[in-house]
C-alpha cells in the first residue's frame, strides 16, 4: 500500500522520519591496532679536518733530584826556594772568613764518598792576589783516590801574569762510587813567596 502523506502525523508506516525505532545499545569498542614500525636513526655527519699542531716549545733544561755543590777552601803554601809546595783545600763549612789566613794543609783530607754520586766541572777562585807573580804559577786539581789508584779528574791553572779572580773548567759527568775518596790539591811553585787564599766548588748530581 502507498504511504500517505500527512504533515504533522503518521499511523505507524515505519518508513518516514516520525517512524524511527528506539536506538540500539551502542557496540563495544574493538581492539587496539598494532604500534607502527620505529623509524630508523639518521647517519653521522662527517667528522671535520684535525686543526694544525702548534709550535713546540723550548726544551727546558734538565733536572735533577740530587744535585748540589761541594765546597772546599783554604789557604795555599808558598813555594820554598822555588820548589813545588802541595797544600790542600778543605770544607770548612762557614763562608770566607773561616779560613784566611789558616795554616796550609799539607795532608790530603781524603774525603770518602758515602753514596755513589757523579762529579761534573770545577770552579777556583783565588782571593787574595791582584795578578800571579812573574814566575809563579798556581795549578788547581781535583784528584780522585789521591791514596791508592789517583786520577787527575779536572785541573785549573793561574799562570804568571794572570789576575786572581774566578776560573772555571767543564768535566764529566764522573763517576765516584761508595768509598772513592776526592781531594782539591793546589800546587805553588817558582817565584810564589806568599800564602794565597782560595774557594772552590764542584758539582754534584
Amino acid at each position: 500500500m502507498g504511504h500517505i502523506l500527512n504533515p504533522g502525523f503518521c499511523g505507524g508506516c515505519g518508513i518516514c522520519s516520525d517512524c524511527e525505532g528506539e536506538r540500539g545499545e551502542r557496540g563495544k569498542r574493538g581492539k587496539r591496532g598494532h604500534r607502527g614500525h620505529r623509524g630508523h636513526d639518521g647517519q653521522d655527519g662527517q667528522d671535520g679536518e684535525t686543526g694544525p699542531t702548534g709550535p713546540t716549545g723550548p726544551v727546558g733544561s734538565p733536572v735533577t733530584a740530587s744535585g748540589g755543590l761541594l765546597k772546599f777552601s783554604g789557604t795555599a803554601a808558598p813555594a820554598v826556594e822555588g820548589s813545588p809546595i802541595v797544600s790542600f783545600l778543605e770544607d770548612y763549612g762557614a763562608g770566607v772568613s773561616s779560613f784566611q789566613g789558616v795554616t796550609p794543609v799539607s795532608t790530603a783530607p781524603a774525603y770518602p764518598v758515602a753514596v755513589a754520586r757523579n762529579l761534573r766541572n770545577l770552579a777556583t777562585n783565588l782571593l787574595t792576589l791582584f795578578f800571579v807573580p812573574d814566575g809563579g804559577q798556581f795549578v788547581i786539581e781535583l784528584v780522585k783516590n789521591l791514596a791508592s789508584t789517583p786520577v787527575v779528574i779536572a785541573t785549573i791553572t793561574y799562570a804568571a801574569g794572570d789576575p786572581g779572580g774566578i776560573k772555571s773548567v767543564l768535566f764529566g759527568p764522573e763517576p765516584f762510587a761508595i768509598e772513592d775518596t776526592f781531594d782539591l790539591r793546589v800546587t805553588a811553585s817558582g817565584t810564589i813567596v806568599d800564602v794565597a787564599d782560595f774557594s772552590a766548588t764542584v758539582g754534584v748530581e
